[in-house]
């Protein structure tokens, strides 16, 4: 369970990522040093206590319990198995389902306005699954590029649109 557990979510985090053209991995580097300085800084003030320092020489009769790992047993002893345990799945299970559940209407594929499009290449920058290409252009419109579109690469994420003017693109 230790080691299957991770590897099923960095399965499913690989499987997602596949269709991403420029996936980011990490975050940026001002973030990563703002987290271990507040971490350490938040250990510093407020050291976590759990039990005494082991003594191998003398056997203990209890272990304290500790909120962060077993905070859900007092739960159980409150609510019986069942209740717990069947509420625990059915909020895993709702949880699993929401963007199905939750799901709005599909704005289908991009569709590029073509006497409008500059061929300012943002649309290009921005979309994150790569079903934008740049062709060369060779009409009187006096722009150089014009936006083409697969239709099977694009999910109509809404990408392209939060940057591009609205007439150029719909």
């Amino acid at each position: 369970m230790h080691v299957s557990i991770p590897l099923i979510g960095f399965l499913g985090i690989y499987i997602h990522s596949l269709r991403l053209s420029r996936e980011r991995w990490w975050s940026p580097r001002w973030v990563s040093i703002q987290a271990v300085v507040g971490l350490v800084i938040l250990s510093l003030l407020k050291p976590a206590q759990s039990a005494l320092p082991a003594d191998l020489s003398r056997l203990i009769r209890s272990v304290p319990m500790d909120a962060f790992y077993l905070g859900f047993l007092p739960l159980i002893d409150l609510w019986g198995n069942l209740i717990f345990w069947g509420l625990a799945i059915l909020v895993g299970a709702s949880l699993f389902l929401l963007p199905w559940l939750a799901s709005g209407r599909n704005p289908g594929p991009a569709t590029v306005t073509d006497p409008k499009c500059t061929g300012c290449n943002i649309c290009y920058a921005e979309c994150p699954f790569d079903a934008i290409r740049m062709n060369d252009r060779d009409d009187s419109s006096g722009y150089h590029k014009l936006a083409i579109i697969n239709n099977d690469q694009c999910t109509g994420c809404g990408s392209a649109w939060a940057r591009v003017p609205p007439t150029r693109l719909t």
